[in-house]
């Protein structure tokens, strides 16, 4: 494929100074948020989503929702290992000993990209898991022939794949190769564009920017559906009957209903300042890459990349704390690979 060069992304970065945020402020902004917090929290995200897959690897497959919320822990795994990637890329060590190479650009490809892809498919698989939950509530009798482990399989996939599909035009329309730098003065190896590589990003840009406001909205939905389907029936089995029995059913449907709601809530806080910049951004010109106020874009940008990375981090504990089933699994594996080391 022919490729022809375009002036890269830390050329265009210090091409003109934005008049919020000096060039060298946004330099130590970055590095202190991808390469410091976000690569911290981004690592131990790995490690817990990779011990969150194990537990429900033992746990089996019976439940749909085990299911889901594995799918939900792959998703995060493959969205936090860019971002380690994007850390590593704004470290200053890096950059001078590898002067060959524009890191900037190739953290866009290799890390922006593949995490702007698996945090949509993390987004919807929210927005599905809470609407899952909200059909238990609502059709409790008919949930099993509604959403079976085979229907969920199905789902959970093509979340990905369509999500997926989405980015595969900029694998395309991007690539890497010799690029002159205007800030080092001399050839580098970098971000070069296919002829119509421009207009194939812009458009997979907003079909994103749909994927990621549709999902955030899908999931505010069911949880306010869940809830006030939740209460009703809760209220509508205080009056029919006060047994014991009908006391623990409420029990366990107030507690999955708190798990969902917190792991939703969580997904909401995070995500609302992503869904404002992207609002902001289609609003005001000057506000992006290209735009004068690139600096505080930048800026926010890692704000925005840091909360997406606790949400992906912080489900385990979610579980740990909701889930008795799946803390006394957690607990059993980690007790059998203890009492091995023990025994050796």
């Amino acid at each position: 494929m022919a490729f022809k060069e375009l002036s890269n992304i830390t050329d265009v970065l210090l091409d003109d100074e934005d008049p919020i945020l000096s060039n060298d402020q946004v330099k130590i902004f970055t590095f202190i948020n991808y390469t410091i917090l976000i690569g911290v929290v981004s690592s131990f995200g790995v490690i817990f989503n990779i011990l969150t897959i194990v537990v429900f690897f033992r746990q089996g497959f019976s439940d749909s929702i085990n299911i889901s919320l594995l799918g939900l822990a792959v998703a995060d795994v493959a969205g936090l290992l860019p971002l380690i990637w994007v850390g590593l890329c704004y470290n200053p060590w890096l950059e001078l000993t590898y002067t060959n190479l524009d890191l900037n650009d190739l953290h866009y490809l290799f890390g922006g990209w593949p995490h702007v892809c698996f945090s949509r498919v993390t987004g919807w698989l929210t927005a599905f898991i809470t609407f899952e939950r909200y059909v238990c509530i609502a059709f409790p009798l008919k949930v099993k022939a509604i959403i079976t482990p085979r229907r969920t399989v199905i789902v959970v996939a093509s979340v990905f794949v369509i999500v997926c599909s989405s980015v595969v035009p900029v694998a395309f329309s991007l690539g890497v190769g010799p690029t002159f730098s205007v800030a080092k003065n001399r050839t580098v190896i970098g971000l070069v564009y296919s002829e119509n590589g421009v207009a194939v990003e812009n458009v997979a840009l907003l079909i994103n920017a749909f994927l990621e406001i549709t999902a955030f909205v899908f999931v505010i939905l069911s949880t306010i559906g869940l809830v006030q389907k939740f209460l009703s029936k809760t209220k509508w089995r205080n009056e029919t009957s006060s047994s014991q029995k009908n006391e623990q059913i409420s029990r366990r449907d107030k507690k999955v209903v708190k798990m969902i709601i917190l792991i939703s809530g969580i997904f909401i806080a995070s995500y609302f300042p992503i869904v404002i910049n992207v609002t902001v951004m289609a609003v005001f010109d000057d506000y992006g890459v290209l735009g004068r106020y690139k600096n505080i874009y930048m800026a926010i940008g890692t704000c925005i990349f840091f909360l997406e990375a606790v949400n992906s981090t912080v489900n385990i504990f979610v579980y740990l704390r909701m889930s008795s089933r799946f803390r006394e699994t957690f607990v059993s594996i980690f007790c059998t690979v203890r009492c091995r080391k023990d025994r050796t």
